[in-house]
C-alpha cells in the first residue's frame, strides 16, 4: 500500500532529482480535484533549484552526439522556458536534432576513443549555419623530412665526404682564411690574365700572380679584423697572409724593379679601401670603386710585365725601361689600335663592366624596390653604353661588343621590373651565375 504522503505530493516535485528531493520536507498540501482540473501545471515548467546545486552550463564535449550551449551561473539564471541550442559534432547523424532533449544513454555517455587522439573535441564543433574554419596542424613524419636525404644516402661515403668538405670550407671562411664573396674571385682573376693574354707570358707573371692573390687574401682578412674591432681570432690569418705578401713583394721588386712604380697607383686605392673598412663602410660605393679600380689596373700591370716594361705612352723618359722596337705589340680586332692604346681601351671596358655591376646588383638586392636607385642604375648604364657607342664609331671595338652593352642597358631596366612582377624568379644565385656568363661574353667580344 502506498503512503498517503507520497500520493498527495504535488507535481512540481516530480521533475526534481533525488538529491533535491531529500532537501524538501515531507509535508502534504491538500489540493481539491477542482483545482487540478481547472488549472493544470505545464509539463515543461522549469526546475527551480538553488544556485548552490546548479552546475556551470556551457559548451561540453562529454556527450557523444550533441553539445549544449547555454549560459553559466555567472550569466542570467535559466529560470525561464529558454530553448537550448544543440549543435551536432562533425560526422554525426543530425536526423534527431528536432526531437526534444532526453536523458543520455549509457552508450552516449561513454567516450569512444578515436584515431586522432591529438586533436581536441572542440576543433570538431560546428554550430548550425556556421561553416567550420578551424585550422588543424598537419603532422609531418620523419620520413617526409628526410625524403631528400634518403636519395643521397645510397652511398654513405660520398655523403660524409661532401658534408666534411662543406663544414671545412665554412670553418675556414668564418676564421677569415678564405674570402666568402665568390664574385670577387672572378674580379680578381680575370683582369690579370687578360693582360697576360694580350702580351707574352713570362715566368715572372706567376710570381706576381701569387703576390696578387695573397695580397687579396690579406686585404680581405684585414678588413674583417678592422670591422670586428681587432678580434684575436682574425689576427693569425692576417699575420700569415701579410707575411707571405710582404716576402713575395720584396722578391718581385728585386727581380723586376719597375714594379715598384705601380705602387704610386695602388697606394691611394688601398688607402681608401682600408679607411672605409675602419669606418665600417666596406660596402659603400667609394670602397667598391677603389677595389674594382685596383683589379682593372692589374690588367695593365700584367701587360706591362709581358711587354718588358716598354711603356711607349710614358711622357717621362725614366718610366720607359725597354725599347719599343723589341716588343711585338698586340693589335685590336678592328686593326685600328695597337700596343698600349688598345690595352687602355681593354682595361677601361673591363673595369667599366665590373663597376656597373655595383648599382645593378644593388638595385636587385640591397636597394630592391627603390625607384631612385633604379633610375641611377639605368642612367649609369646609359652613359657607359654611349661611351662604347663612341668607341664603335671610332672603330676601336666591334659591333658584337656594342651589342653586348646594349643588352646590358636593356637588362638594367628589364630585370628589376621582372623582379617586381615575379619576385621568386630573380634570386641571388641566379644573378651571380648570369653575371659570370655575361662577364665572359664581354671579354670574348672585346678581345676576339
Amino acid at each position: 500500500m502506498l503512503n498517503a504522503n507520497e500520493a498527495e505530493r504535488p507535481r512540481s516535485q516530480e521533475g526534481l532529482s533525488d538529491t533535491s528531493r531529500t532537501n524538501i520536507p515531507d509535508t502534504t498540501i491538500p489540493v481539491s480535484s477542482e483545482q487540478d482540473t481547472a488549472s493544470p501545471l505545464p509539463e515543461n515548467r522549469p526546475n527551480r533549484r538553488s544556485l548552490l546545486l546548479r552546475k556551470p552550463q556551457g559548451f561540453s564535449a562529454e556527450d557523444g552526439n550533441t553539445v549544449t550551449a547555454t549560459g553559466g551561473v555567472t550569466a542570467v539564471p535559466n529560470t525561464g522556458n529558454i530553448q537550448k541550442v544543440r549543435a551536432p559534432l562533425l560526422g554525426k547523424d543530425t536526423s534527431n536534432l528536432g526531437t526534444a532533449a532526453s536523458e543520455p544513454t549509457s552508450e552516449e555517455i561513454a567516450v569512444k576513443p578515436t584515431a586522432d587522439n591529438g586533436s581536441s573535441v572542440l576543433e570538431k564543433l560546428q554550430l548550425p549555419g556556421v561553416k567550420a574554419r578551424t585550422s588543424r596542424f598537419r603532422r609531418v613524419h620523419k620520413s617526409e623530412n628526410t625524403a631528400k636525404t634518403q636519395v643521397n644516402t645510397e652511398n654513405p661515403e660520398i655523403v660524409s665526404r661532401n658534408s666534411n668538405k662543406a663544414k671545412g670550407f665554412r670553418h675556414w671562411a668564418r676564421a677569415g682564411w678564405i674570402p666568402t664573396q665568390e664574385g670577387a674571385w672572378a674580379m680578381a682573376l680575370i683582369p690579370y690574365w687578360v693582360g697576360v693574354i694580350e702580351s707574352s707570358l713570362l715566368w715572372i707573371h706567376w710570381l706576381v700572380f701569387a703576390l696578387w692573390i695573397f695580397g687579396y687574401f690579406a686585404f680581405n682578412v684585414g678588413g674583417i679584423w678592422l670591422r670586428s674591432r681587432r678580434k684575436d681570432r682574425y689576427l693569425l690569418p692576417l699575420q700569415v697572409y701579410g707575411s707571405i705578401t710582404l716576402v713575395l713583394g720584396i722578391i718581385s721588386v728585386l727581380l723586376a724593379p719597375p714594379l715598384l712604380e705601380w705602387a704610386l697607383v695602388f697606394f691611394p686605392l688601398i688607402l681608401i679601401a682600408v679607411t672605409e673598412s675602419m669606418r665600417h663602410h666596406e660596402r659603400s660605393f667609394l670602397a667598391r670603386t677603389s677595389t674594382i679600380l685596383a683589379t682593372g689596373v692589374m690588367s695593365l700591370v700584367a701587360y706591362d710585365i709581358g711587354t718588358q716594361f716598354s711603356r711607349s705612352f710614358a711622357a717621362i723618359s725614366w718610366l720607359e725601361h725597354t725599347g719599343t722596337a723589341n716588343v711585338d705589340w698586340v693589335v685590336s680586332p678592328t686593326g685600328t689600335l695597337q700596343g698600349w692604346g688598345w690595352m687602355l681601351v681593354v682595361a677601361w671596358a673591363i673595369t667599366s663592366y665590373y663597376w656597373v655591376t655595383i648599382p645593378y646588383v644593388r638595385s636587385l638586392v640591397r636597394a630592391r624596390g627603390s625607384q631612385t636607385f633604379l633610375a641611377f642604375s639605368v642612367g649609369v648604364h646609359a652613359v657607359l653604353t654611349a661611351v662604347i657607342l663612341a668607341f664603335f664609331i671610332l672603330g676601336w671595338v666591334t659591333f658584337w661588343h656594342l651589342l653586348v652593352w646594349l643588352g646590358l642597358f636593356a637588362r638594367s631596366l628589364a630585370v628589376p621590373l621582372i623582379q617586381q612582377r615575379f619576385p621568386q624568379t630573380v634570386t641571388i644565385s641566379r644573378i651571380g651565375f648570369i653575371e659570370v656568363a655575361v662577364a665572359m661574353l664581354v671579354i670574348i667580344t672585346l678581345l676576339f
